[in-house]
């Protein structure tokens, strides 16, 4: 489908449900605006715009994950977030399958042209981040570490040492036998 956009002609693919949204291939959400009538209350469906606008997009971020683009959807008066590499591939592709997530095949999570976006297993997402990021939740940067890398250093030094993992636990007191032993051991924090 042709929608015009400041004078230019975009290609773009409408939603199958948000029927007043759409999607180009470079990653830009377009919309259909509600017309604000006077005597109309606030809530509820409005009439839509014969003309399209494109969405604006921001940036979100939680504390473990890498950012993402997200926009506002609008439908029958009520609003919601939607993120924009997820929306894209259901303007393209088709709705999401239940046991399939959408994958950003370069790594980077904010890339949301058409071409590099796919949908696949969560095993193959997990493996596009370590492939292209690492471990992003590994040491200190997952938010349930007790240890610091220091930690981990000294408590290793110690048992290559020869000393006892129940008396080297005795200096941490947040992290249980099992953990210090597996830090000892090299079997967690195998990053360093």
């Amino acid at each position: 489908m042709q929608i015009t956009i400041n004078g230019e002609p975009v290609s773009v693919r409408l939603h199958p449900i948000y029927t007043h949204y759409a999607a180009s291939r470079d990653g830009r959400i377009y919309t259909q605006p509600a017309i604000r009538l006077p005597g109309l209350p606030r809530t509820g469906p409005r009439p839509r715009a014969e003309h399209w606008v494109e969405v604006s997009q921001f940036t979100v971020q939680s504390k473990h994950t890498p950012p993402y683009k997200k926009f506002r959807i609008t439908q029958d008066g009520i609003t919601k977030l939607a993120s924009v590499h997820r929306f894209m591939l259901e303007c393209w592709v088709g709705i999401r399958p239940r046991s399939q997530v959408a994958r950003h095949l370069d790594g980077v999570p904010t890339h949301n042209e058409l071409g590099n976006l796919k949908y696949g297993t969560v095993q193959e997402n997990v493996e596009d981040a370590f492939r292209h990021i690492g471990n992003y939740a590994e040491g200190v940067r997952n938010g349930r570490a007790r240890l610091t890398e220091a930690d981990v250093l000294a408590i290793r030094r110690r048992f290559d040492s020869g000393e006892s993992v129940a008396s080297i636990r005795h200096d941490y007191p947040r992290v249980t036998c099992v953990s210090v032993a597996n830090a000892a051991k090299r079997k967690t924090w195998a990053h360093l």
